[in-house]
């Protein structure tokens, strides 16, 4: 479907559509690729011909397929058995669990180490506070 052939969107607004039901979109659509609908004056929906439908439909498949063979000619993709991707996925997640694992153990340690600094500057502290009183006494 040629694009030029055609204005730009229209706007539809919910109460037309209520009103005007399949004729309303059919209006909105003779001088445009698409209208909006809008509810309480946002744009919440967007109507098309079935046509122009699938030649977008038809635009997207092609734009993967095509990002699919650069991937593929750049060396960024892999061909290989279901078995071989069902290993390497494997090996990967054990990787991924691994790290994982790692980083909850180091995690889990840094509040432990943390709270036993306070304790340890909380117990020099008072000892200091002790020894303090001591000397004051014995004076």
């Amino acid at each position: 479907m040629n694009a030029n052939a055609f204005n730009s969107t229209t706007q539809l607004n919910a109460n037309d559509l209520k009103v005007g039901g399949v004729t309303a979109i059919e209006a909105a659509l003779s001088n445009s690729l698409e209208a909006f609908i809008s509810v309480r004056g946002d744009r919440r929906y967007v109507v098309m011909r079935a046509e122009q439908y699938d030649y977008l439909r038809e635009c997207e498949l092609e734009s993967a397929w095509l990002a699919t063979q650069a991937d593929r000619i750049s060396g960024r993709a892999k061909t290989m058995t279901a078995d071989e991707h069902i290993a390497e996925m494997q090996r990967r997640l054990q990787t991924v669990s691994a790290a994982a694992s790692t980083a909850a153990v180091h995690m889990a340690q840094q509040p432990q180490a943390r709270y036993d600094t306070k304790v340890k500057n909380m117990k020099s502290k008072s000892t200091e506070k002790l020894a303090v009183k001591k000397r004051t006494k014995v004076a």
